[in-house]
């Protein structure tokens, strides 16, 4: 009995050490007996022996009997014995307590280190999550969600990379003759495969450098890196030809009309070239192009001003002079109240020929030439100054101002904006800055810098097109930012893809919030779209559905006045939609 119940009431199995204590304790037992008196030598002599019968075993047997005979024959008698034993059964005791003790932080300190582990794993696996997260997010803003080409914006980035270069560059315009004639007469779903083919049938024949796009509706483009003028028959002809072969309808072969065009650029010899201008050239040598014809080819020999859509330099300059640039405001709704709280600010200009041009049609040429610099001061004192007459009207109003990456890094600009907020008087945490994504992708460090320093200054900060570049999980977290804006392109995408879009919405609003941003969903233009953004949790709603792009004085009359259904008095998104994100929280406060 002893031998099967006292090792557990030690509190384990002896280890390689036991017989050497053992021996030791057995020196302990003989000196104890010529030195102390008999009830204090008999406890040692006592604890050996129960120690000698668990730990080992037959020799205990042994020693048991010996060490009891030796400790009665030398002169110790029968209630000296049970003294000793009560004795030895405390020094027992003492070493069960120790033991448990010893048992019990083991196993505090292997729990503690498992839920540390386990903790660890949630974090990397949060990290994981919310990283392909922004992977999708980015695959989505590039591409088209029908045949998984590149868009046309993401098109355009490469084309102007591949100017960059210097080397010769063509760029291939494909469209389909009355696409529209076609869905109405066949539908809509044999549209879309007809599409999905002929998108199929051009990445299989470019070149393994080539790069196709879907550059919107019926029109898909191919970058021909290298590609030269007098290549550029051939090349088409390689392309184009295996797009007639008929499409599969039911039982029945269709063949699609296409008509195509070509635009080829030299090189460094031939002058300045934007992908704008190359994609242009492109498309118009399409529309020139009879259906089932030959391509038609054009080149850019003659060197292109600095221009877009026929507006130069000299022209933005002096509208500039002539204060010809006015601001419109969009109103920014918060997704709990539905009442607006904001507005960003929009520029336009006021041609005096052309009439009102819109922002596309010069802001390229501004961030080309240089001209952003002034043009954005120009547009942030407008819109501190409107914020301040509305000071009283609504002393809470917000503002955003958009800020190009290169206006951030341009000397001075702090001070310019430092300027601009002491001499209006206005709040600075009443301004928003809004930057693009490329920002975080560049990582420049001079840009971040700045952005430290207008923090400094007590404005706010907003990651502007979120989704569309590929900024980390990381930069997004140590950047002294304060607004995220989702970008229009996920939000189109609500209702037209059963989860997708609706999934990364959600998602992104739940990875956003968990960093401690304030999220803004743009291009809200539907009530579904909106119900949806507001069960999601969005912070605030901006888009055609809340107001376009309109003048101070209608913005006033706006103030306090119920800009969306109260919550429930629109259909609420399919519980399918809703997903769980795993959120990390900040590890220290950012503010």
């Amino acid at each position: 009995m002893a031998e099967s119940h006292l090792p557990r009431f030690l509190g384990g199995t002896p280890t390689r050490l036991s017989r050497p204590l053992l021996l030791l304790l057995l020196l302990a037992t003989a000196a104890s007996t010529l030195l102390l008196p008999s009830p204090l030598a008999a406890a040692p002599a006592i604890l050996v022996a129960a120690l000698a019968g668990v730990w080992c075993e037959r020799i205990g047997r042994v020693l048991l009997p010996l060490l009891a005979g030796a400790a009665l024959t030398s002169g110790t008698s029968t209630g000296q014995l049970a003294t000793g034993a009560a004795l030895a059964l405390v020094l027992v005791g003492q070493a069960w307590l120790v033991a448990r003790c010893a048992t019990a932080a083991s196993a505090s300190r292997s729990h503690a280190l498992r839920a540390v582990s386990e903790r660890a794993d949630d974090v990397r696996a949060a990290q994981q999550s919310q990283q392909e997260l922004v992977g999708q997010l980015h695959y989505w803003s590039t591409h088209d969600a029908l045949t998984g080409l590149l868009n046309r914006s993401a098109f355009l980035r490469l084309v102007d990379a591949a100017l960059a270069t210097g080397q010769p560059t063509g760029v291939l315009v494909v469209s389909v003759a009355d696409f529209t004639g076609v869905n109405e007469r066949l539908g809509d779903p044999f549209g879309d495969a007809a599409l999905t083919e002929l998108a199929r049938r051009l990445v299989s024949t470019a070149r393994g450098g080539d790069i196709v796009a879907r550059l919107g509706g019926d029109s898909f483009g191919v970058l021909l890196s290298g590609m030269v003028e007098r290549d550029a028959p051939a090349v088409a002809k390689r392309l184009v030809d295996p797009l007639a072969v008929p499409y599969q309808h039911e039982d029945d072969a269709v063949s699609l009309r296409v008509r195509s065009g070509v635009a080829a650029w030299a090189g460094d010899g031939d002058g300045h070239q934007t992908a704008r201008a190359l994609v242009r050239a492109a498309e118009a040598a399409t529309r020139r192009c009879t259906a089932g014809q030959p391509t038609v080819v054009v080149g850019t020999s003659h060197p292109v001003p600095q221009q877009e859509n026929g507006l130069t330099e000299a022209d933005l300059a002096r509208g500039l002079e002539a204060d010809e640039l006015f601001l419109l405001y969009q109103p920014l709704v918060s997704g709990k109240t539905g009442l607006m709280i904001g507005v960003e600010a929009l520029v336009r200009w006021r041609h005096p020929v052309r009439g009102l041009v819109p922002p596309d049609a010069f802001i390229g040429l501004a961030e080309r030439t240089g001209l952003i610099v002034p043009l954005g001061l120009k547009v942030l004192e407008l819109a501190v100054a409107q914020l301040r007459a509305w000071t009283l009207q609504a002393p809470a109003l917000t503002i955003a101002v958009n800020v190009s990456a290169r206006q951030l890094v341009e000397p001075g600009f702090v001070e310019d904006v430092r300027r601009v907020l002491w001499g209006s008087g206005v709040d600075p945490t009443r301004v928003v800055l809004e930057l693009t994504e490329s920002l975080l992708v560049d990582d420049s460090e001079a840009a971040v810098a700045v952005l430290w320093q207008l923090r400094g200054l007590g404005v706010r900060l907003a990651l502007d097109d979120f989704g569309t570049g590929y900024s980390s999980l990381a930069r997004l977290g140590d950047l002294p930012l304060d607004e995220m804006k989702i970008d229009k392109s996920f939000v189109d995408r609500l209702g037209a893809l059963p989860r997708d879009s609706a999934t990364l919405v959600t998602a992104a609003v739940a990875m956003g919030q968990g960093l401690g941003l304030e999220v803004v969903a743009e291009g809200v233009e539907t009530a579904a779209q909106a119900a949806f953004l507001r069960e999601v949790g969005c912070d605030l709603l901006q888009g055609y559905l809340l107001g376009k792009p309109q003048p101070a004085d209608d913005i006033a009359r706006q103030f306090n006045v119920l800009m969306l259904p109260k919550p429930g008095a629109i259909p609420t998104p399919r519980p399918e939609d809703r997903v769980f994100v795993p959120q990390v929280q900040p590890s220290a406060e950012r503010r």
